[in-house]
């Protein structure tokens, strides 16, 4: 919905907000990297690298959710980036079909 509106609403607050959001969240491995600094390295709440801790033993509850902390980062980069790039794509489908002959501007009639 956020690329449609900011495509159908070109050059507007939203567009520009949106469309600057949208592409630093499409360029994964960017993003990848300022996820780590943030919640591995400033915040120490994730582990920044690796599937598992050093001496996690396998099949129990802990490795299990060891493993799961180690996920988040990946999963949310990858997750983000597919967000960015389905906000990129609809604006750009909306762009082009705002400017056909069919599509009527709302407003008053007169």
């Amino acid at each position: 919905m956020l690329g449609l509106h900011a495509g159908w609403r070109r050059r507007g607050p939203v567009d520009h907000i949106a469309t600057g959001a949208s592409l630093a969240l499409y360029s994964g491995f960017w993003l990848g990297m300022i996820l780590v600094v943030i919640f591995s390295t400033a915040l120490g709440w994730l582990p920044g690298y690796g599937a598992l801790s050093p001496g996690a033993i396998t099949g129990s509850l802990d490795w299990l959710l060891d493993y799961l902390r180690h996920l988040a980062l990946p999963v949310t980069a990858g997750a983000l980036g597919l967000i960015g790039q389905y906000v990129v794509v609809a604006r750009a489908a909306m762009s082009d079909i705002v400017t056909e002959d069919y599509m009527v501007p709302h407003g008053p009639k007169g």
